[in-house]
């Protein structure tokens, strides 16, 4: 089984790239989001604080939504912001075999993405907030680049990834596949 975590700032293309390992490389694209308790989904609408027992309680249902997918699919992505280190390693210290996805865009480049969304509205303000609560990542994960390049670059890091997932490369903090 190959489980895939995508996460990163707001406005990276977390989804996107995501839904390009669902479409071109056979994995089961789930989106975190679906899981989001109705009062968690109000208050990010209504950019309030959250609580930690409110992103503790999201935390425990998608792990649970994962363990359930994990069962139907042999790959499986899904898509999530994960802003603090100590809920990555909760996913890790539950579901080892996760490998993590760092999607990496320019500021400008995630602005603008955010300023176009029509599902889940994000503001700027809100996601600059996010940002810089966003723990700089220490568990084992990849950094992959969106921007503006587009599917064609994206492919190459991934089909670069998944043959060095496949061999059994282990993966270290920060590791890259940039295809220049």
């Amino acid at each position: 089984m190959s489980l895939l975590i995508c996460f990163g700032f707001p406005g990276t293309g977390k989804s996107y790239v995501g839904k390009i390992l669902g479409k071109d490389f056979g994995y089961h694209y789930y989106d975190g989001d679906q899981v989001l308790p109705p009062v968690m989904r109000k208050a990010l609408e209504q950019k309030l604080d959250i609580p930690d027992s409110m992103v503790d309680d999201f935390l425990d249902r998608l792990i649970d939504k994962i363990k359930q997918l994990a069962k139907l699919h042999t790959n499986l992505v899904i898509s999530q912001t994960f802003i603090y280190e100590k809920h990555r390693l909760k996913l890790l210290s539950t579901l080892p075999n996760i490998k993590f996805l760092l999607i990496t865009t320019p500021e400008s480049i995630r602005e603008e993405r955010l300023a176009q969304r029509k599902e889940f509205p994000i503001e700027r303000d809100y996601a600059k907030i996010m940002c810089e609560h966003f723990d700089k990542p220490n568990i084992p994960h990849i950094i992959l680049d969106n921007t503006q390049n587009g599917e064609k670059e994206i492919k190459k890091q991934l089909q670069k990834f998944l043959l060095n997932l496949n061999s059994g490369e282990k993966i270290a903090a920060n590791s890259h596949y940039h295809t220049d």
